[in-house]
This record gives structure tokens, sequence and C-alpha cells, in this order.
């Protein structure tokens, strides 16, 4: 994995994608040499200060098609790990689940919202069918003679 987007394709098609797998990739070795290795296992010949074992970052993820990742990225953060797998997962046809509790959240209140603005709305439309009806004549019911 290179730190960069110059490996990913211009498009990609959200309904190849099978599953969004999170906390599978590892950080490129920072040694300041800059070679673009990919993703290996760690046994290039840098030489000096021996290998370090590859640890899985908890803010990464991949993009899993069935031939096989698509693409594998480092988040900066927890909250755009957030907002990139969460909102990925919201895109996918069969997958409208969220996985971090800050993205639950945030939809749980826009729900709590959006349950006033209806009820609001309700309320008006009563208020306004009783207050219509406050100076109307009461209609009498047909009864046969």
């Amino acid at each position: 994995m290179r730190s960069g987007l110059e490996d990913l394709p211009d498009r990609f098609d959200l309904a190849l994608i099978t599953e969004i797998a999170t906390a599978n990739c590892a950080s490129p070795p920072s040694d300041g040499a800059g070679a673009g290795g990919g993703s290996g296992s760690g046994t290039g010949s840098s030489g000096g200060h021996g290998a370090q074992p590859l640890v899985a970052s908890p803010l990464s993820f991949s993009l899993i098609t069935p031939e096989g990742s698509l693409a594998d990225a480092i988040a900066p953060d927890s909250s755009r790990w957030a907002d990139w797998t969460d909102g990925l997962n919201m895109l996918r046809r069969d997958s409208g689940h969220v996985a971090s509790k800050e993205t639950a959240d945030f939809i749980q209140a826009l729900t709590e919202i959006g349950l006033k603005i209806k009820l609001l709305g309700t309320c008006q439309k009563k208020k306004k069918v009783l207050s219509s009806t406050r100076g109307a004549h009461p209609i009498k019911p047909l009864v046969p003679s």
C-alpha cells in the first residue's frame, strides 16, 4: 500500500463491493527512503535496524470485491474513518448498517428531529382544521322525514 491516490482507478462500481473490511491494513514502513514497495510482508532490504512486524491500523479499511481487495486505505483520524466506512456501507445495495457509535448517534439525532418536525406539521394541520370550523355552522344530519 502506497500513500496517495495514484493507485486508485478513476471510478469503481460500488455494486461490486461485497464487504468493507476494517482494521486489516498496516501503514507502510516509514524508513524515509520513499520506496513504493506495496503492502508486502515487510521483507525489504533497507537493512540497518531490523525488520519491524507490520501491525494493522484500527483506522484502516479495504473495499473487497469477489476478485480481492479493490482499495486499501487508512484514515487520518477516527472521525474520518467512521465517515468513510459508514458512508460507503450506506451506499452499498445490501447494507445500510453503521459501524461507529458516532454515526449511529448522529442518525438517531436526525431521526428524532425528523419525528419532531412531522409532529409539528400534524399539530399545525389539526390547529388549522379546528380554527376553520369554529365560525362555521354545524352540519345537520340528514334525517328522512
